[in-house]
């Protein structure tokens, strides 16, 4: 296996935990109604209620615009 076979399958890897973490998050935000982006929302509020609408933006992986 090379270098950029090992790369190829430790980066799938990592999408797939990463999926499943979703799924998983998701699951478990559903009774509450909030989604996976609302419930990082509100957590990145809770711990900087005076950040400005770009610092929630990159502290939840979207853009301003649909922060």
């Amino acid at each position: 296996m090379s270098t950029s076979d090992t790369e190829a399958a430790v980066g799938y890897l990592v999408k797939r935990v990463q999926q499943s973490l979703r799924r998983r998050c998701d699951a478990a935000l559903r009774p509450t109604g909030l989604s996976m982006a609302q419930y990082a929302a509100l957590r990145a509020l809770a711990e900087l209620p005076d950040a400005s609408a770009s610092d929630l933006a990159r502290r939840c992986f979207v853009t301003r615009q649909s922060l």
